[in-house]
């Protein structure tokens, strides 16, 4: 289990990095999920999320983001 507080950090799922800024972030990687607290931003080349709380399930590759969510989707078409 690894907890950060105060942190910037890069996370990277397949191909595609994004940076997460926010107060608090851990990680334990026996339930392979993510969790982050506390002025969340998310930013990646076609995503910029803020929030309050973020859950990720890296196993299953879900997001869950709460607490005054806004910002932007842009997902790539792939033809």
């Amino acid at each position: 289990r690894l907890k950060l507080v105060k942190t910037n950090a890069q996370l990277k799922v397949s191909d595609q990095s994004y940076f997460i800024v926010c107060d608090e972030i851990e990680l334990n990687s026996t339930t392979q999920l993510l969790t982050a607290h506390g002025n969340l931003l998310i930013n990646s080349d076609n995503i910029i999320l803020k929030g309050q709380q973020m859950i990720a399930n890296l196993a299953k590759q879900r997001l869950h983001i709460t607490h005054h969510v806004q910002g932007s989707i842009n997902p790539t078409v792939a033809y």
